[in-house]
């Protein structure tokens, strides 16, 4: 059971977004983000130059030596034998030359590894980075967030059986559907394999009330059920769906046994 969750982290993770990330269009962040992480975790601080708006963070209190001593520290991981970029966003602000992207790195040190999330801005062929935090993150990021079931509440569990009734319901209706007399059986099969909305909830070590659940009504789902990993590094997210054809399609034909019961039902004198 251990090796089916990671299998799916692990196919989760090449999603379109990391694809893009890895082999298209490089960012234009990129160099100077690697330039930087790798002088730090080499303690090079003769050649480091740190990419960002000096002016603006010494108006907000924080001269570069404290700023090159908190990242000194934060990085002080060893020689980097590995810099991953495995997420990217970017966005063109409206009527602007401008570009921000949104990058997440692993780090992987002699001695440890970082999570690196990096905000930057490139203008004019000038590149600055807006915000940077990092966190001790697994040489194997698989192991981030493993799937486990202690610690968690009852509505974890709750939403754990329904992702593997519901698809058992939709199933199972699909194919009394197919085998019986139904008119528009073809129909009603393929219909009770899709469930309408989606809720999800993340499965993180919580009780009840703190857990984090999202509704998403304008949603259709295969099976009804799912279940998520991305990217690599965060929690697992556990979906279900409402299988409304799938349960329409037992009460038409309750009623419809019922009229047919009541038609052959002998008629009292």
């Amino acid at each position: 059971m251990p090796a089916l969750p990671r299998l799916l982290g692990l196919l989760g993770a090449l999603s379109a977004a990391q694809l893009n990330a890895q082999f298209l269009s490089p960012p234009g962040a990129d160099s100077s983000v690697r330039t930087l992480i790798t002088r730090l975790s080499a303690r090079d601080t003769l050649r480091i130059v740190l990419p960002m708006d000096l002016k603006q963070l010494a108006n907000q209190g924080i001269s570069r030596d404290s700023l090159l001593h908190m990242l000194m520290t934060g990085f002080d991981i060893g020689r980097v034998e590995r810099l991953d970029l495995i997420d990217r966003t970017d966005f063109h602000p409206f009527n602007s030359t401008r570009v921000d992207e949104q990058l997440t790195y692993h780090a992987i040190g002699e001695r440890d590894s970082r999570l690196v999330f990096v905000v930057a801005a490139t203008d004019s062929g000038r590149t600055l980075l807006t915000g940077i935090r990092w966190q001790p993150d697994p040489a194997d990021l698989g192991e981030m967030n493993p799937f486990k079931l202690a610690g968690k509440s009852w509505l974890h569990y709750v939403f754990l059986s329904l992702a593997v009734l519901i698809p058992l319901f939709s199933l199972g209706t699909a194919v009394a559907a197919v085998i019986s007399r139904t008119r528009l059986k073809w129909l009603w099969a393929i219909g009770s394999l899709l469930s309408i909305g989606k809720l999800t909830i993340v499965w993180t070590d919580s009780s009840a009330g703190t857990a984090l659940v999202r509704f998403m009504p304008l949603q259709v789902q295969l099976l009804g059920a799912g279940i998520l990993k991305y990217p690599l590094y965060a929690p697992w997210v556990i979906s279900i769906s409402l299988p409304a054809i799938a349960i329409a399609y037992w009460v038409v034909r309750a009623r419809r046994k019922m009229v047919h019961s009541i038609g052959a039902s002998p008629v009292a004198a």
